[in-house]
C-alpha cells in the first residue's frame, strides 16, 4: 500500500514499474512510499520512496525532474541493501554490462561444474563397497550441486533483468492493468527461493566439509570414536540444522513491519 504526502497541484506523475515495485499515478509534489520489495536480501522491512516533482514529472537522484521516466530514481536506501535503479548514469550502465558479461561466463562455468558433479555422484554411487568416506564424499558433492544449481538460477535472473532493461521493457502498462499480479508474485517467490537455496548450498558445503574433516582427523590423528564413525548421527545433525536455518530465514524474511 502506497502512502503520499500532501499534494500541491492537480498534475500527476504517470504509473511506473521500476523492475522491483509498481508505482501508481502520484500527484505533483507528493512523495510516494511503500514497503521494500521482497527481492531485497534483508530481513529488515524498510520503505522505498519516489518523489513527484511539482511539474508532474518523476525526479532523478538529485530531485530534478526528468522527461524520460526510465531515468527516474527510486530511493531504496532504507531497505537494508543497495538496489541499483538510477539508469541515467553511464557508469551504472557500464557496471551492469560488465556484470552481465561475467554472469554469462559464470553460467558457462557452472554448467561444467554441474556436469562434473553429476558425473562424480554417478561414479561414486556405482561403487559396490560404500565405505564411510565415500558416503561423506557423496553428501559433500550433493551440497556442491545444490549450491551450483541455485547460483545458476540467481545469475540467470540477473542476466535476464539486464537484457529486459536494454530492450526497454518495463512492464509498466501490464502491471498498471493488474494482469501481471500472479506472474510477478510467482517471479518474486522464485527469486527469493533461489536466494535461500543458494545460502543453503553455501552452508551445506561448509557443514559437510567439516564432517569430512572430522572423519579424516579420526582416521589419521586419533581414534576419537571407539568403534566406527557415526555417519548417520553427523549427517542428521548437519542436514537438520541447515533446514532449520533455512526455515528461520524464510520466516524472518516474511515478517511484516508497520510503517
Amino acid at each position: 500500500m502506497e502512502n503520499f504526502t500532501k499534494t500541491i497541484s492537480n498534475l500527476t506523475c504517470p504509473a511506473y514499474f521500476d523492475k522491483y515495485l509498481q508505482w501508481s499515478q502520484t500527484g505533483a509534489g507528493l512523495t510516494a512510499s511503500q514497503p521494500c520489495p521482497d527481492i531485497a536480501e534483508s530481513i529488515f522491512k524498510g520503505v522505498a520512496t519516489r518523489y513527484c516533482h511539482p511539474t508532474g514529472k518523476w525526479t532523478n537522484r538529485d530531485n530534478a525532474p526528468v522527461e524520460n521516466v526510465t531515468e527516474s530514481f527510486t530511493n531504496y536506501n532504507d531497505c537494508g541493501v543497495p538496489i541499483p535503479n538510477d539508469v541515467d548514469s553511464d557508469d551504472m550502465i557500464w557496471n551492469q554490462l560488465t556484470g552481465t558479461v561475467w554472469g554469462i561466463v559464470g553460467l558457462i562455468g557452472l554448467c561444467f561444474t554441474i556436469t562434473a558433479l553429476v558425473t562424480s555422484l554417478c561414479i561414486l554411487q556405482s561403487v559396490r563397497f560404500q565405505n564411510c568416506r565415500l558416503k561423506i564424499h557423496k553428501q559433500l558433492f550433493l551440497a556442491f550441486l545444490i549450491e551450483a544449481v541455485a547460483q545458476v538460477g540467481v545469475t540467470s535472473e540477473n542476466v535476464n533483468a539486464f537484457f529486459q532493461t536494454r530492450n526497454g521493457q518495463n512492464d509498466t502498462e501490464v502491471f498498471a492493468s493488474g494482469n501481471a499480479t500472479f506472474g510477478s508474485s510467482v517471479a518474486t517467490w522464485t527469486v527469493n527461493c533461489m536466494f535461500v537455496m543458494e545460502e543453503f548450498g553455501h552452508s551445506s558445503v561448509i557443514a559437510w566439509a567439516f564432517v569430512e574433516g572430522i572423519h579424516i582427523f579420526n582416521i589419521i590423528v586419533v581414534s576419537v570414536f571407539s568403534k566406527e564413525f557415526p555417519l548417520k548421527l553427523c549427517g542428521t545433525i548437519a542436514w537438520s540444522k541447515l533446514i532449520c536455518a533455512a526455515i528461520l530465514y524464510l520466516a524472518c524474511h516474511q515478517i511484516p513491519t508497520s510503517h
